[in-house]
């Protein structure tokens, strides 16, 4: 479970999602965006070693999010 107004960041496929609580508030495709900004600084939690270890359903969540748009947008090409 995931606190309101907490920052959970999942790393999927290359992809990061930033959570706050369970809304998706950012989506970057390159890691190096997500390192770039400042929204790093409030991770509380993550799968891939910034803050606390997550491993609960917001990286299904994150994945499923991730594959949709992948898909979207190959069908634009």
């Amino acid at each position: 479970m995931t606190l309101k107004g907490t920052r959970t960041a999942i790393l999927v496929d290359g992809s990061i999602c930033v959570f706050q609580g369970r809304y998706l508030e950012h989506l970057f495709w390159e890691k190096d965006q997500f390192y770039r900004s400042e929204v790093k600084k409030e991770i509380n939690f993550s799968n891939f070693g910034l803050g606390k270890q997550y491993s609960g359903d917001l990286i299904e969540e994150c994945f499923r999010i991730v594959n949709l748009i992948s898909k979207k947008l190959k069908k634009m090409e």
